[in-house]
């Protein structure tokens, strides 16, 4: 049976990962839109004109990216915006691509404040160590799992903060770019 700092981790843990996960299916819908409007520059004045109604080149290409997963997206959206995309804004990405692909891909029980990841490679363990400062620890065993625990405030703050600047400075950043009010694509 949990104690009652334990039910609170358990609960602080789920909350903020549940902020994280919402937050980064938002940070991928904005990419999206994005990359259509640099994708196709002729429609971004009826996109801009009529806020009710969306082109139809744009929704018909927006139904063909929201079957992609957030890797795909990545890459995309790195090779359209490559030259305005500072080395701050790839680690902040970075940091939201790294926490969505853990949150998706966890292993989760509603009686323990962690969820538990097992990396594809040992690229990506290293990828993920070092955009969210998790590190390995002694006495794991192959298969490498590993164990994230998101109710520590410095740690979901620090994250959060990535995912904060991705939009309001990055992202932002690129709307302005291509004639865009980023209000336009939060």
């Amino acid at each position: 049976m949990n104690t009652t700092e334990e039910t609170h981790a358990i609960g602080k843990n789920l909350h903020n990962v549940g902020w994280y996960f919402v937050h980064t299916l938002w940070i991928q819908s904005q990419m999206i839109d994005l990359v259509i409007l640099k994708q196709h520059p002729r429609i971004v004045s009826k996109f801009l004109s009529k806020i009710s109604t969306l082109p139809p080149t744009f929704v018909q290409c927006r139904d063909v990216y929201w079957q992609k997963d957030f890797k795909f997206i990545k890459k995309i959206f790195e090779g359209e915006f490559n030259t305005v995309w500072s080395k701050n804004a790839k680690a902040d990405l970075a940091t939201a691509y790294n926490l969505r692909n853990i949150i998706a891909h966890a292993q989760v029980s509603l009686t323990r404040p962690y969820l538990l990841h097992r990396p594809d490679s040992l690229k990506r363990l290293h990828e993920i160590q070092s955009t969210l400062e998790i590190r390995k620890r002694a006495g794991y065993r192959r298969p490498l799992i590993l164990k994230v625990n998101f109710s520590d405030d410095a740690i979901y703050h620090r994250n959060f903060s990535a995912i904060e600047r991705l939009d309001r400075i990055h992202l932002k950043n690129i709307a302005d770019s291509i004639g865009i009010p980023h209000s336009r694509v939060r």
